[in-house]
């Protein structure tokens, strides 16, 4: 026995491939069609199974997005294109032409080389211009596509580049840049520092050099600026 039909409802192939050949036209239709009685209301897929049990499964929902589903169902949905184009990846909404959820788990990884000409990710806009790039060796160029440090900015006005923005306006509060020399990956042994200090309104404040060359973990704070520039 090759193959049955039962009850008029499911067609099934025993032991044997399954072969179509299609014509060599470019015609949509061509080939394998699920075709469903009304939109909107009804799901149509081919399902993968092993011993009837169903393990994953390729369709169209009743939103007329086309879906990867693990074990069958809509609540492990894996893969969304929605009409339109947008793209998710653990989500079933995506707002934007990729978008890529991990829920509780980790997100998007690009793996690239390792030559300085590779990247990993290249932000672009329509006319090809670059806004992000980050390359195999690590460097990360903002408005530049040959960063010649880990982090190169080009600016491309008098009044543009690096901001560093403390979102609590209190006075006393302090915003820079840190420096360590150590691998600990630990948030500790931050020795030397450059912040801006609030001290009144219309963000008004003072310059601090920190430095602490205490043999211990602790971070450089206020209390150890060797020079300060004043406001006034």
């Amino acid at each position: 026995e090759y193959f049955r039909v039962d009850g008029g409802t499911s067609l099934n192939v025993f032991s044997k491939n399954v072969q179509i050949d299609t014509p060599s036209t470019l015609s949509i239709g061509n080939g394998i069609v699920l075709n469903r009685p009304a939109a909107g209301t009804h799901y149509h897929a081919l399902h993968f199974s092993t011993n009837g049990s169903c393990d994953w499964s390729v369709g169209q929902n009743a939103s007329d997005s086309f879906q990867v589903y693990e074990n069958g169902s809509g609540a492990t949905t894996r893969f969304t294109i929605k009409e339109g184009g947008n793209i998710g990846v653990g989500t079933d909404s995506p707002g934007s032409i990729m978008e890529v959820n991990g829920g509780s788990a980790d997100g998007l990884k690009i793996t690239a080389g390792n030559a300085a000409g590779e990247f990993a990710l290249n932000a672009s806009t329509s006319n090809g211009t670059s806004r992000l790039w980050v390359g195999g060796t690590g460097n990360v160029g903002v408005n530049t596509i040959t960063p010649h440090n880990k982090t190169h900015i080009v600016s491309t006005s008098s009044d543009d580049g690096l901001l560093i923005d403390c979102s609590n306006g209190s006075n006393n509060n302090f915003t820079g840049v840190y420096f360590k020399i150590d691998n600990n990956t630990t948030n500790a042994y931050k020795k030397g520092a450059l912040v801006w200090e609030r001290t009144g309104s219309y963000n008004e404040g003072r310059f601090h050099f920190l430095l602490n060359n205490e043999d211990n973990v602790n971070n450089v704070g206020l209390s150890d600026s060797k020079m300060t520039i004043l406001s006034t």
